[in-house]
């Protein structure tokens, strides 16, 4: 039973806070049969049967268990456990062992809706709001995750950021000059994917209208041939990396989470590579040409690399992952950490290979393999074959 409440809470929590109880259409529901046994079964082993009854006497106080009076003929009536049901939300987080997070997130969420969606709309604006509650609710689900893991100063920061910048749509201002105590590029690099849904959720637009002094990603040129003006790194705005005119395209390219790994790559026909910076991924959607090219994905194996990885889907969806498969993590098990603050949610848009190893992460007790620590003799080999078939791949057929 805590099993099934646990998957039951990491698939559909983001999905039952976000709209909130009023919104739910079907009920909560883990309802299962205990298939008592008959008396004859129970006689051949009254201890365990006896141990077995008392285990559902004592079961955790989120699960109903229904009993039933048996006639039994040799020792007489008895009361036997027939159905064990868990009913709501509430009780299924309590069951997950996830109860105190559940409701700092519903109450969270509660929060956000009656801001943007109170009568006659945000009680710091003029109406209510233009996307509408259905399009926060799908942002809200889609953040959940990260509103449950901020602070209560951080939280407030971003709902007084979305306020901001849904109210001045065209701005065209630094980071540095938003009037939001604590907001500088690096505090708003890190919530920037929070701020963006629920900008769009609230506003119905993408884009938050400000500039960023320093939008630099950094990118390899694996390929001497490809290397425009014989330059081999650049760490150029978002924009200009959108627009570089390549002497001869690439033929793959690979999205590193970390900036060691990336510094460390050899030459590689045809390749080239792009520093992920983590869940900043995202931004990399803005380079048409990534989304003309066969793309590898490296990050950490670890729940938050996962999720990076997820985040990389939603803006390059045929990006495969590499060097994130459960054959790496058994390889290197005697380098495992743990993972401090896993994510707990669920990634619809991994593969079931990469569910497994995701699985497995959190059933060894959150346990983390960071990216820099694997052999790198053996991460090489990996990414040498991987980028090969890719460029060979483009060779062949093309990639549109």
């Amino acid at each position: 039973m805590r099993a099934v409440a646990q998957r039951r809470y990491r698939r559909d929590h983001a999905t039952w806070a976000a709209g909130g109880r009023s919104a739910r259409i079907a009920p909560d529901v883990i309802d299962v049969p205990l298939h008592p046994p008959s008396e004859r079964v129970a006689l051949a082993d009254l201890p365990g049967a006896t141990a077995w009854a008392e285990s559902w006497r004592a079961a955790h106080p989120a699960i109903d268990v229904t009993w039933q009076e048996r006639r039994w003929s040799a020792v007489g009536n008895q009361r036997v456990p027939v159905r064990a049901r868990v009913d709501g939300a509430d009780a299924i987080a309590d069951l997950a062992g996830e109860g105190a997070r559940w409701r700092r997130l519903e109450r969270r969420l509660d929060g956000l809706r009656a801001h943007w969606f109170a009568p006659g709309g945000s009680s710091d604006s003029d109406g209510p709001s233009v996307a509408g509650p259905a399009g926060l609710v799908g942002a809200l689900r889609r953040v959940a995750d990260d509103v449950a893991g901020l602070d209560e100063v951080d939280l407030a920061r971003v709902v007084t950021v979305v306020d901001w910048v849904r109210d001045h749509p065209e701005s065209g201002a630094y980071v540095r000059s938003l009037p939001v105590r604590g907001i500088d590029s690096k505090w708003l690099e890190g919530h920037r994917a929070v701020v963006e849904r629920l900008h769009a959720g609230v506003t119905g637009r993408s884009e938050l209208g400000l500039r960023r002094q320093n939008d630099l990603i950094r990118i390899r040129i694996l390929d001497e041939a490809v290397r425009p003006g014989g330059i081999s790194e650049l760490a150029l705005p978002l924009a200009e990396l959108a627009a570089v005119r390549w002497p001869i395209a690439p033929q793959a390219a690979l999205i590193l989470e970390n900036v060691e790994s990336l510094v460390a790559l050899p030459d590689i026909p045809g390749a080239v590579a792009v520093h992920g910076a983590g869940h900043a991924v995202g931004r990399l959607r803005d380079v048409p040409w990534l989304g003309e090219v066969p793309l590898a994905y490296w990050g950490d194996l670890d729940t938050h690399g996962f999720r990076a990885l997820h985040h990389a889907r939603e803006s390059l969806p045929r990006v495969e992952s590499v060097l994130m498969d459960a054959e790496t993590l058994d390889a290197h098990r005697d380098l495992w950490g743990t993972e401090p603050a896993p994510h707990t949610g669920e990634l619809p848009l991994l593969t079931p290979d990469e569910r497994t190893v995701l699985e497995a992460l959190r059933e060894h007790g959150n346990v983390r393999l960071e990216q820099e620590r694997i052999a790198w003799a053996y991460a090489l080999a990996r990414l040498r074959e991987r980028l090969e078939v890719l460029t060979g791949e483009q060779r062949r057929t093309g990639y549109t």
